[in-house]
């Protein structure tokens, strides 16, 4: 039986400022790691062997992630609120195979990205448009990790700079 231990911290604050100004942060440390892991691999003959990766660190788990939000809010005659928010994340670097073979792991990344928006509150209805931009800084990065891949396809990439915008109408059951 394989077995693994999960050790790790997280830590969050939120707190506003002053009026309408709020922060957001959380951190997360962890440290995903194999006790005992035998697995079975087939070669190119097709002989099956079993690989020991006791002692391996978990592949596609960062070590670290960290993220930040600072949001502004400001209420215009009781119905309109505008908002504007930034945010930034850290995730760590990870393996891309059991065997944490080092050449192959992925560099740690920051994302920041922006939005901006109004929510519009007209008796039992609700109105909310926004806008906003990811990965500002067009930072090239992977997004996923393909595990173990048998083509040593490991990595596919995130998404360049992109907008996105959206428009919410709800109905309050009052």
């Amino acid at each position: 039986t394989d077995k693994q231990k999960s050790p790790g911290l997280e830590v969050g604050v939120s707190s506003e400022l002053v009026t309408g100004l709020a922060l957001n942060e959380a951190y997360t440390y962890q440290k995903f790691k194999y006790d005992t892991y035998f697995a079975g691999s087939i070669d190119g003959e097709g002989n099956l062997t079993n690989e020991d990766y006791s002692g391996n660190i978990e592949a596609s788990n960062p070590d670290m992630f960290f993220t930040g939000e600072v949001m502004y809010q400001h209420t215009i005659a009781k119905k309109y609120t505008l908002y504007a928010k930034t945010n930034i994340q850290h995730i760590g670097g990870m393996f891309v195979n059991d065997a944490n073979t080092d050449s192959l792991k992925t560099e740690s990344y920051q994302l920041i990205n922006g939005q901006i928006g109004i929510d519009c509150n007209f008796d039992k209805f609700r109105l909310v448009a926004y806008g906003g931009l990811n990965n500002i800084a067009d930072k090239k990065y992977v997004a996923f990790i393909n595990i173990n891949s048998d083509r040593s396809e490991y990595y596919e990439s995130g998404p360049v700079r992109n907008f996105f915008g959206g428009l919410t109408l709800a109905y309050m059951f009052r």
